[in-house]
C-alpha cells in the first residue's frame, strides 16, 4: 500500500438514491477534479462549489457540487475532494474511472481512516470506533462509538499511560543514583503509580462484556423442549411472523436469527430447535447447532410449559413458563422465578422484554460510562494487567528488584502503546482496517 498515491471510492452505499459522493484523497486530488468537472469558482476550503462534470470529450454527464477539505485540516490530513452527484451507479462509476485514468487509484477498503490514523489525525481505537460507528444498529451503540471518537476511551487511556511513566521515571531514577542498595521507601511512589494504572485497566477490562454486548448487540437464544412455543414467542417478540409455526414436534430444524432494538440495546434473538432425544439426522444437527448457540448466548430464554421442566446449565436463564392461555389458573409473574407467558396471545410479552432488558443490566448506562469495545482493545488491556500485577508483586517483596519492576512497566506500557496504535504492526492494522468499507 503506498501512502504517497491518491485515492478514490464511492462514499456512500451502492445503489439508486438522490445523491451519492465519490471521494477522492492525495496530493493530486486538486489537479484531478479540475479534468473531469468544469468549476463555476475556484476552490477555496470548505466550500462548496457548483461544476460540471466531463468526460474525455469535454461532454457534461452530471451536475455536482465539489468540496475541497484542505491539508491537514481534513479526514485523512491530506488533501481530500468530495464529489456530491446524481445518486445514479452509472454516473459514480463514470466519476470514478475518470479519476483514475488522470491518476488515482481504487481505495481499499478502510484505506481512507488508516490515513487519518497514519497522518496523526486518530489513535487506533477512535478509528475502531469509526467502524463502529458506522455499523451501529442501535442509539446505545452509536452513542458509545461517537464519545470513543470523540477521545473518552482514548483519554482514559493516556492518564493510565501517564502513571505507568511515572511510576517507570522514578523507578529508573532510582537504579540510576544508587550504587549498591535502592533507599528505603524508594518503592512507595512507583507502587502508587503503578496500583491507581493497575486499577483504572481492571475496571477497563470488567467493561468489556457489557462494552461487546453495547457495540455487537446482546445475543439472546430461546431454548427448551419442542412444542412448547418456542417459534411462537420468537414471532411475538419480534412481533412479526419470522418462524414456522407448527403442532408438529421439530419444526424448527436450524437457528433463526433477526436483529430489533430493545431499551435502545440491539438484541439477536435466535430460535432453535428443540432439545430432544431423535434419530432424525438433519434434526440431530439443528439440536447440535442450538446447544452450541446456547452455549455462546448472552442470556437463555428458557421456554416451559409446565412446572417440571426446569433444567439449564446457562449462567444467565429466564424461565418462561408459556401458554399460560391455555391454564386453568394462570399463575402470577415470577411465580417460582419464571415469568408467564403467552406468546399466541401476547399476555406477558412486554413484561419479559422488560426482564430482559433489566438482566442485561445495561439500560441506561452506556450514557454515562466508558467501555473497551473489542477483542483486540481486551487482549492489550489484559497484558497490561498482568504485566503491572507482576511489578505490584515485585514491589511487596522484602528485596527490592527494581530492574524488574521496570521491565514489568516497561512491558505494560507496550501493551498500551499497541493499542493506542504508537507500536503496532502492519498485521494488526491490516486486520484492523479490512472491516471496513472502501469509502471509508
Amino acid at each position: 500500500m503506498n501512502t504517497n498515491d491518491t485515492i478514490v471510492a464511492a462514499a456512500t452505499p451502492y445503489g439508486r438514491g438522490g445523491i451519492a459522493v465519490v471521494r477522492m484523497s492525495g496530493k493530486m486530488s486538486m489537479e484531478i477534479v479540475e479534468k473531469i468537472s468544469i468549476l463555476n469558482n475556484p476552490l477555496k476550503d470548505r466550500r462548496p462549489t457548483n461544476a460540471d462534470l466531463v468526460d474525455g470529450e469535454k461532454n457534461k454527464f452530471d451536475s455536482s457540487l465539489v468540496t475541497y477539505f484542505k491539508n491537514p485540516s481534513s479526514y485523512t490530513g491530506d488533501d481530500v475532494i468530495e464529489i456530491s452527484c446524481h445518486g445514479s451507479p452509472a454516473i459514480v462509476n463514470t466519476i470514478i474511472e475518470l479519476c483514475c485514468k488522470h491518476g488515482a487509484r481504487i481505495a481499499d477498503p478502510g484505506e481512507f481512516t488508516r490515513r487519518a490514523f497514519l497522518n496523526g489525525k486518530i489513535d487506533l481505537i477512535q478509528a475502531e470506533a469509526v467502524a463502529g460507528l458506522i455499523n451501529s444498529n442501535s442509539t446505545s451503540c452509536a452513542d458509545l462509538n461517537q464519545r470513543i471518537l470523540s477521545g473518552e476511551l482514548s483519554g482514559r487511556f493516556g492518564k493510565i499511560k501517564n502513571d505507568i511513566v511515572e511510576g517507570l521515571s522514578f523507578s529508573e531514577f532510582e537504579l540510576d543514583i544508587s550504587e549498591d542498595e535502592t533507599a528505603p521507601g524508594s518503592g512507595k511512589h512507583v507502587l502508587k503509580k503503578l496500583s491507581s494504572a493497575h486499577r483504572e485497566l481492571v475496571s477497563l477490562l470488567n467493561s468489556y462484556q457489557e462494552g461487546r454486548m453495547i457495540n455487537k448487540g446482546a445475543t439472546v437464544a430461546i431454548t427448551g423442549k419442542p412444542n412448547v412455543g418456542k417459534s411462537t414467542l420468537y414471532n411475538a417478540l419480534l412481533n412479526e411472523n419470522r418462524a414456522i409455526v407448527n403442532e408438529s414436534p421439530g419444526t424448527t430444524r436450524d437457528t433463526l436469527e433477526a436483529f430489533f432494538t430493545l431499551g435502545g440495546i440491539a438484541i439477536n434473538l435466535v430460535d432453535t430447535a428443540g432439545i430432544r432425544e431423535c434419530l432424525d439426522e438433519v434434526e440431530k444437527e439443528g439440536i447440535e447447532r442450538a446447544q452450541k448457540t446456547v452455549a455462546a448466548a448472552d442470556i437463555v430464554l428458557h421456554v416451559v410449559d409446565n412446572d417440571t421442566d426446569s433444567k439449564t446449565n446457562h449462567r444467565n436463564s429466564l424461565f418462561v413458563r408459556n401458554k399460560i392461555d391455555l391454564a386453568l389458573n394462570t399463575m402470577p409473574d415470577n411465580n417460582n422465578g419464571r415469568i408467564s407467558v403467552s406468546a399466541k396471545t401476547g399476555a406477558g410479552v412486554d413484561n419479559l422484554k422488560k426482564k430482559i432488558i433489566k438482566t442485561i443490566g445495561l439500560a441506561g448506562s452506556s450514557s454515562h460510562n466508558i467501555y473497551i469495545t473489542t477483542q483486540r482493545q481486551k487482549v492489550a488491556v489484559e497484558e497490561a494487567v498482568c504485566c503491572l500485577k507482576n511489578a505490584i508483586d515485585l514491589l511487596s517483596n522484602e528485596t527490592l528488584e527494581l530492574e524488574l519492576v521496570s521491565l514489568e512497566a516497561r512491558e505494560a506500557l507496550s501493551s498500551i502503546d499497541g493499542l493506542l496504535g504508537k507500536t503496532t504492526s502492519e498485521d494488526i492494522l491490516n486486520t484492523v482496517f479490512s472491516g471496513f468499507c472502501v469509502g471509508k
